[in-house]
């Protein structure tokens, strides 16, 4: 699973560099920060030579034509020379503190009429938000200055510094240390590849106070885990500075029983654009690029590395420092790793075992950037199980979050329009950004899912190896730091998110469905069970594949041949620009996977295809900017397993770790909703360690066996007296039973209403009641989707009542063992339109099956209702919601038991007729 470093063929070349005084591997770093305008060495227009400017300084101006300027930091020894430059006509920054420096951006003409100033006596070549950080002092009191005066994203380095000078100006409030290193890319000044600092910053009154700290709220923000995606560190480090210098009152006002953690895990990602860094020892001008990179020296993406329950791909490297066989061996990071992890993701796995070091860590924001669509920024849930009262707490953070945003943020997309659409090129008329503010789950906002972030791992109970935090993740455009009015706009979103986020920390939030003191029943199966003591992992073997293809003008293709018992295979396009269009055909010529990188806005393609056909798989690449060159690495992972039982790929072989024990069973759902109830009693909170409760004796969500359905348990003795007034069935088990579908049918006769979800839709052919006669097996439908969603709603619909237009997720695949997987892979047992019409329902959404077509003219049915009106009950389905776990994959980690969304659980509360309240302090609060 190793990746090759890069090979130089420019041997050419090379001879132009002989006599330069830098390295041809400097200038390229050289190129990408002037944007391209320095000229290869010998072709230069002239040579600059002085004792006051550095080296590097010399080379970067001798290579630059005179329409372009160079980021310069002037030291002088008197400030007379300021009058001197601007008489000269140098625009200029300048400070005093702590010694005498001006900034300017100089044409090759323009340093040279600046080296003729007496009182200036060096010039350096300088990067990063304040052009006077490397001065070591902060004249104006600003170590990170407003982005609109800012000349550049702020740099590692200059962040390094700046905490620490902010640690040491309020050493009472705040601490910042290292928790470890990542693995580092080339350092060519240095001459090695080291890695850099992983650094923490705690804000809390009374930050040294262990006792205190230990016992406070924390909330937790991550700050740029994607090294490209750089409005994290601008919102957070200039956040941490406002608070600390008074301009967040309400946040401070919270930290006497709150402390905020700000956690930035990317420094190679984050360090790859500056000047010194390469990708290996060995590059070529055109095999860097000088940008910042989505992962760091050892992955292509460094949110996808984390050991999250359910799925996970086998071309990860998942950060579990406690070791392969899963067992903390105290203190620290266990020496039992993976040799392969240890040495790609150095720093998650010190992320990871730093975080679980923390007390009552409550929430988590994870800080991103996106493209530029319609909404501005995204607040999503992270894949996870979480019960009700869970999401309602998450939800309530951003619904908070949603005026604040709207009102603050909102101003200023109105007042910097005209800007916005320049800078994205688009007319008056572009809806880009006309929505400030939304929130959803992952594939309702992006329309994608995933496994192997850090969100999802740290939402994971603490006894399945997590943290049991509340995630949410946000997603801001991305800008360029030339337009600074921008930056401005991101930096005044992210203060949005995280001043709210620290005072949400604070709130007590709760919830409770009411049932008005009506009943409900679930019946249960025991084959809905899932257990690792089931697994079988004889015959596995992991390939990998590494391919360079060069892609100029057209197209061209690369085959994989995938052999017969393959279990799995995972297909990652790493290009080395930004203009990729890929796709991918299975052996009858079928696309079943696209990328795009202008449309996407992603660095990197990643397919993965569970139960492959056997057969040639094409790729398919295009270089949306012809005249350009594009190198791009197309990495291969497959996974061949066979056995006996339940066949799953053994994790000790593709990944080097044990499997964890667990079991699944999605009845532990109702075990957690019973707990939200009111009247119900005895739950104790979460389990799977999320300690369920079992409803105590008074519960009004009761299980019920297959067998006791058939034996009366829905009606009160011999009477017809309905013992419950809801029953709610997931699974089609017991459906060739006639005693128990009979007793179903009574039920409904009687006035019950039934409530099918999952397998259990196929119940509407087996049942014989007045509201599904003519409803036949015919018209139901096992579909595989990429992901469970209604792709269409009827939002009058009664089960969508109280719910939003974005929310679609019905469940989440991965944490149960479903794998993100285009080809489908996410049951959905759904129902012909025209079957429910002839019954007199109604739907209350749709899903279709290929997510690369348009949605057909006649989708099935994936969530609706049967009434008459009469004196019999209602019968409503929704058609995904718990299945019972996937073992088929990779799943080292373990399984969760559910994934239902908020959506979804409030589809099925509706359905039972209850209502949702939500508290904020003791008080009612709005819509959900």
């Amino acid at each position: 699973m190793e990746k090759k470093p890069s090979e130089s063929t420019h041997t050419d070349e090379q001879s132009r560099f002989a006599n330069s005084p830098v390295s041809r591997r400097e200038f390229g770093r050289l190129v990408a920060i002037t944007g391209g305008a320095i000229a290869l060495p010998g072709t230069a227009a002239g040579q600059l030579s002085s004792p006051k400017t550095t080296d590097l300084y010399e080379f970067v101006v001798d290579h630059t034509p005179d329409e372009y300027a160079v980021s310069t930091l002037v030291r002088l020894d008197d400030e007379s020379g300021f009058a001197e430059l601007e008489s000269a006509g140098i625009e200029i920054r300048t400070t005093t503190d702590p010694e005498t420096a001006a900034y300017a951006e100089l044409t090759p003409s323009e340093v040279k009429t600046v080296l003729d100033v007496d009182a200036v006596t060096v010039l350096e070549f300088t990067h990063g938000a304040n052009p006077f950080w490397r001065l070591d002092g902060y004249p104006d009191g600003d170590v990170f200055p407003d982005a609109i005066e800012s000349v550049d994203h702020i740099g590692y380095e200059e962040a390094v510094a700046g905490l620490h000078h902010l640690g040491g100006r309020h050493s009472d409030r705040m601490d910042v240390y290292s928790i470890g290193e990542s693995p580092g890319f080339y350092d060519q000044f240095l001459d090695d590849g080291d890695g850099d600092d992983v650094l923490v910053a705690e804000v809390t009154n009374d930050v040294g106070d262990e006792d205190s700290f230990r016992e406070k709220t924390k909330a937790m923000s991550v700050l740029s885990i994607h090294g490209n995606e750089r409005a994290g560190v601008e919102g957070g480090l200039r956040f941490i500075e406002g608070l600390l210098t008074g301009e967040q009152p309400e946040v401070e006002a919270v930290l006497d029983d709150v402390a905020l953690v700000f956690l930035l895990p990317n420094p190679d990602g984050w360090r790859l654009g500056e000047p010194q860094f390469t990708r290996t020892a060995d590059d070529s001008i055109e095999d860097y690029l000088g940008e910042n990179t989505r992962g760091n020296a050892g992955v292509g993406d460094t949110n996808r590395q984390y050991p999250s329950l359910g799925w996970i791909s086998q071309s990860n490297y998942p950060s579990e420092p406690d070791g392969a066989n899963l067992v903390d061996d105290e203190p620290g990071i266990d020496d039992d790793v993976p040799p392969a992890v240890k040495e790609h993701m150095p720093d998650g796995l010190a992320i990871a075992e730093h975080v679980r070091s923390y007390d009552n860590l409550e929430y988590c924001a994870d800080l991103h950037n996106m493209g530029w669509p319609e909404t501005y920024c995204y607040g999503f849930v992270i894949n996870g199980e979480y019960d009700l009262e869970h999401l309602h707490e998450i939800y309530e953070l951003n619904r908070q979050i949603k005026p604040q945003f709207d009102d603050e943020v909102g101003a200023l997309l109105d007042e910097r329009r005209d800007t916005i659409l320049e800078f994205l090129g688009e007319d008056e008329g572009s809806d880009v950004a006309t929505v400030p503010f939304e929130y959803g789950t992952l594939l309702s906002t992006l329309g994608y899912s995933t496994t192997g972030s850090l969100m999802g791992w740290m939402s994971q109970s603490s006894e399945m190896g997590g943290l049991d935090v509340k995630t949410v993740a946000y997603e801001l455009p991305a800008v360029n730091p030339a337009v600074p009015e921008l930056v401005d706009i991101n930096v005044a979103a992210y203060t949005v998110v995280l001043r709210e986020l620290a005072v949400h920390a604070a709130r007590d939030v709760e919830a409770e469905v009411e049932t008005g003191g009506t009943r409900t029943a679930y019946v249960t199966s025991d084959a809905l069970t899932r257990t690792s003591g089931s697994l079988s992992f004889a015959g596995t073997e992991s390939v990998s594949t590494r391919d360079e293809i060069t892609v100029t003008r057209g197209t061209e293709t690369t085959t994989v041949d995938i052999a017969p018992g393959t279990n799995s295979v995972s297909f990652t396009l790493d290009p080395e620009t930004d203009h990729l269009k890929a796709s991918l055909r299975d052996p009858d010529g079928a696309t079943v996977a696209r990328f795009n990188q202008l449309r996407d806005q992603s660095e990197r393609g990643e397919w993965f295809v569970s139960d492959p056909t056997p057969g040639e798989w094409t790729i398919e690449l295009q270089n949306l900017k012809g005249t350009a060159h594009n190198t791009v690495l197309v990495s291969v992972d497959t996974v061949l397993s066979e056995g006996s039982g339940v066949e799953a790929p053994d994790p000790r072989e593709v990944l080097g770790y044990e499997q964890r024990s667990y079991e699944s069973t999605p009845f532990d759902f109702f075990e957690d909703y019973a707990d939200i109830v009111d009247g119900s009693g005895g739950g104790s909170g979460r389990s799977n360690g999320r300690g369920r409760g079992n409803g105590g004796g008074n519960a009004t969500v009761d299980p019920v066996s297959v067998d006791d359905v058939s034996d009366g348990a829905l009606f009160r003795g011999n009477s017809h007296r309905r013992a419950y007034d809801n029953v709610v069935v997931v699974h089609a088990h017991g459906g060739d039973d006639d005693d128990y579908v009979d007793a179903l049918d009574r039920f409904v006769d009687a006035g019950g209403d039934v409530v099918l979800t999952d397998t259990g839709v196929e119940l509407l052919a087996a049942m014989d009641n007045d509201l599904v006669t003519g409803v036949s097996s015919d018209a139901i439908t096992e579909q595989e989707v990429y992901v469970a969603q209604l792709t269409d709603k009827n939002l009058g619909h009664p089960l969508l009542e109280g719910t939003r237009d974005i929310q679609r997720e019905l469940w989440k695949p991965s944490p149960i063992g479903y794998p993100a997987d285009f080809t489908g892979a996410s049951p959905m047992t759904v129902l012909d339109e025209g079957a429910l019409e002839d019954a007199g329902g109604t739907a209350a959404g749709y899903c279709h099956q290929n997510v690369f077509a348009p949605v057909p003219d006649d989708p099935p049915v994936a969530a609706g209702s049967i009434t008459d009106g009469r004196k019999s009950g209602d019968i409503h389905f929704i058609s995904g919601m718990l299945p019972s776990a996937n073992q088929t994959e990779l799943h080292p980690f373990g399984m969760e038991s559910y994934t239902a969304s908020f959506f979804a659980q409030s589809m099925l509360t509706n359905a039972l007729g209850y209502d949702q309240h939500r508290y904020v302090d003791g008080d009612e609060v709005g819509s959900f």
